[in-house]
């Protein structure tokens, strides 16, 4: 598959073994991708979820690899550079998607994949900071600590 099978034209061989080449930097080992699914995008940018050939164990099963058209890069780079921070700080207790890492070049960044309904890379779930008292929204419960996951 050289390009995005619904027309919109991305070099899904491209992406592949670019985000390849940063999972094996990640993990140590040679890592091979197999499938990929779109999960959103359009013209400026692509998310895919990919599997993981032979994954399982220290490789996960699948990663989310999103990428950015040229000239849409600015917003890619904010991404990975937020995940990154997110993902050193977030130690043993992550508050985020884990950022595998990403390519300059391409451009794209591969995050874990948290998942179906989960949305964006710190996820529907996830707050870092909890809301004032007096702020939640009407129904919700009372954050319990500054962490919620």
């Amino acid at each position: 598959m050289s390009t995005d099978p619904r027309g919109y034209g991305w070099p899904v061989r491209r992406l592949t073994a670019s985000a390849e080449r940063v999972l094996s930097g990640y993990f140590g080992t040679r890592v091979e991708l197999a499938s990929a699914r779109r999960l959103t995008g359009g013209t400026t940018s692509v998310v895919l979820r990919m599997r993981v050939r032979g994954g399982g164990g220290e490789l996960p099963a699948s990663v989310v690899v999103k990428a950015a058209a040229p000239g849409f890069e600015d917003p890619l780079f904010n991404d990975w550079a937020a995940t990154e921070l997110l993902t050193r700080l977030g130690g043993d207790a992550p508050v985020c998607a884990r950022c595998y890492g990403g390519d300059r070049e391409v451009p794209l960044i591969v995050l874990e994949d948290l998942g179906d309904g989960v949305s964006g890379a710190c996820g529907a779930n996830h707050r870092i900071l909890p809301r004032r008292r007096g702020t939640r929204r009407r129904g919700s419960p009372e954050p319990r600590n500054e962490v919620m996951a």
